[in-house]
């Protein structure tokens, strides 16, 4: 009988042994002989003032792709370059852990938008209906030169 399981109810030595020997064959399909190596890395970098908490940034890459998932500075600390400084950073991290490029999603009506835009960030995609039924913009960046 057919059916389908929540997979945490299989026995975790069948679901090791299928996912090793058929992420194999699969792996092989679709990467050929270059197959990646398959690491995540989270980023999470924080920006301080004499110990005073001004924002932070977090994110994570995989594949050679770096993805920012949030950044905020504090309200009485922006339009002085922080979220500029949290971004490079942000990037230099992303350069050195082997990413060729960022991602990242924001509000279509948000103002950080015009932050990526001046970051050198480049519209791919409007994400229509999206988070919390809104428009969001996907935007990118090749850190290759």
């Amino acid at each position: 009988m057919e059916q389908i399981i929540n997979i945490a109810e299989l026995d975790a030595g069948v679901r090791a042994a299928f996912s090793e020997r058929e992420w194999k064959i699969a792996d092989e399909q679709q990467w050929g002989a270059s197959k990646p190596k398959f690491e995540t890395h989270s980023i999470e970098r924080a920006l301080t003032i004499d110990g005073v908490l001004i924002g932070y940034i977090k994110g994570s890459t995989e594949l050679g792709v770096a993805h920012i998932d949030s950044l905020i500075v504090g309200s009485e600390f922006q339009g002085r370059g922080h979220a500029k400084k949290l971004v490079r950073d942000f990037e230099a991290e992303a350069l050195r852990l082997g990413c060729h490029k960022v991602l990242l999603e924001t509000g279509a009506t948000w103002p950080a938008r015009h932050v990526y835009e001046r970051l050198g960030y480049t519209l791919v995609a409007t994400l229509k209906n999206h988070f919390n039924h809104q428009d969001f913009l996907l935007f990118e960046k090749s850190l290759e030169s």
